[in-house]
């Protein structure tokens, strides 16, 4: 999986990229939805977001989870 000199391939870094991404942006509904102000169309907006990038987090996990798992089982068998 890793490529030339880098620790991990370009696949499991753009995961990890997305990841990252997608939980700062659940940080960032959370304190949208604490606003006052952000009510109706937007607040729901803003929870459909959130549930969407839950999922998405969720999905990320596993994926780099089952890639790492192979890498490792990969790196014992060598």
């Amino acid at each position: 999986m890793p490529q030339g000199k880098y620790a991990v391939d370009n696949l499991t870094y753009d995961l990890m990229a997305v990841g990252y991404e997608k939980s700062k942006a659940l940080e960032a509904y959370e304190r949208y939805l604490n606003d006052a102000q952000v009510e109706g169309e937007a607040r729901q907006l803003f929870e459909r977001l959130r549930e969407q990038d839950h999922k998405a987090v969720q999905e990320i996990k596993r994926l780099l989870h089952d890639r790492l798992m192979r890498e490792l089982q990969g790196s014992k068998a060598a």
